[in-house]
């Protein structure tokens, strides 16, 4: 109801002491009122309430929601690229540790056949169990 009045109701522009002022009565007899629209967002919002405009700001709503989601899933991709990667740089990682223990299992094999003193012999011996263990726990 204060809404219908006040988009019926008359505006004046006046001029009174050297100052503009804005009234809703007329400041002399010749006064004529002045156009005013309301301001954006207040007012008659019947266009912005209007079927088409609903359905304007669904498809809009709609395509946010699909922009939001391709976003996250292109994210999630290079997670998962990187995760990929990680992996594959882990594995030839771990192929390495595994070729290396190999070799030094070999390297104190050939030690022990080639003969050493007893000292020695028994540190060739328990650094290939050792090298052995290792083995065993990672690269099996």
């Amino acid at each position: 109801m204060l809404l219908a009045s006040a988009a019926n109701a008359q505006v004046y522009k006046c001029q009174e002491g050297g100052r503009t002022v804005i009234t809703d009565r007329p400041c002399h007899a010749d006064s004529k009122p002045i156009e005013v629209k309301p301001a954006a967002g207040e007012g008659d919002r019947s266009e912005y309430n209007s079927p088409a405009a609903r359905r304007q700001r669904d498809v809009e709503y709609a395509r946010e929601l699909q922009r939001r989601a391709d976003e996250r899933e292109a994210r999630q991709e290079i997670a998962r690229d990187y995760d990929r990667r990680i992996a594959e740089i882990n594995e030839r990682q771990d192929r390495r540790n595994c070729s290396y223990l190999q070799g030094e299992i070999d390297r104190y094999e050939a030690k022990l056949r080639a003969g050493a003193s007893a000292k020695l012999y028994e540190w060739y011996k328990s650094e290939q169990a050792a090298a052995r263990g290792r083995y065993e726990r990672e690269c099996k």
